[in-house]
């Protein structure tokens, strides 16, 4: 299954690969994928990882934000 999110803040490749690997971290996520140009971040999973600990890592990956 997926889920696209909103992240505010990425410009560059390492901001996108930044998002990219705080996701990874989270529980249940089994890939992401962001778009700078669309300022998401899509992320694979098959059993629904926690929204909180998304934002979480994602916030605390850089100057990003996340919205749901």
């Amino acid at each position: 299954m997926e889920m696209k999110l909103k992240v505010d803040g990425m410009k560059c490749i390492h901001c996108k690969a930044h998002v990219e690997e705080a996701c990874k971290t989270v529980q249940n996520v089994k890939d992401a994928v962001a778009s700078l140009e669309e300022q998401t971040v899509t992320i694979t999973y098959e059993k629904e990882p926690s929204l909180d600990r998304l934002r979480d890592a994602i916030n605390n990956a850089g100057h990003y934000s996340a919205k749901f």
